[in-house]
């Protein structure tokens, strides 16, 4: 399918509310204002979409690795103080002991971790672009 980028950007906000009202509640840390908006590819199942904390928490931590269509999970990140957010108010950790649990999750190896964006316009291209995947954008 060749969408437009605004399209495709339209696609993620339409995503992004159908995720706020289950996120939005029982939050481990920051209000639902304060922090990074979860979102996923257009073909997450919809019985999906409406992600727990514990269940962003699983994902993250490569503990949920496929998605209810058997669809593997191809999870995102942002370098920088976004990601330090999303790790604080999703995971309860730092983005340093985030990336040490990766490591020894993947034995050192890059490529079997989360994918690593440079920027927010990164992420919604990585997510539009990418099957089962799913990331994060500032508040």
């Amino acid at each position: 399918m060749n969408t437009q980028p605004a399209s495709r950007l339209t696609l993620f906000l339409g995503l992004l509310l159908l995720l706020l009202p289950a996120l939005s509640s029982a939050a481990p840390s920051a209000s639902a204002e304060e922090r990074p908006q979860v979102i996923v590819h257009q073909d997450v199942p919809a019985k999906d979409s409406a992600l727990s904390f514990e269940d962003v928490r699983d994902i993250f931590l490569g503990k949920i690795t496929r998605w209810s269509d058997g669809t593997a999970v191809v999870v995102g990140i942002i370098n920088g103080d976004i990601h330090e957010a999303f790790c604080r108010a999703y995971l309860g950790m730092s983005a340093a002991e985030f990336d040490q649990h990766w490591s020894r999750k993947t034995g050192g190896d890059p490529k079997k971790g989360p994918r690593v964006m440079k920027s927010e316009q990164d992420m919604t291209v990585f997510i539009a672009n990418i099957r089962g995947s799913i990331g994060y954008l500032s508040p």
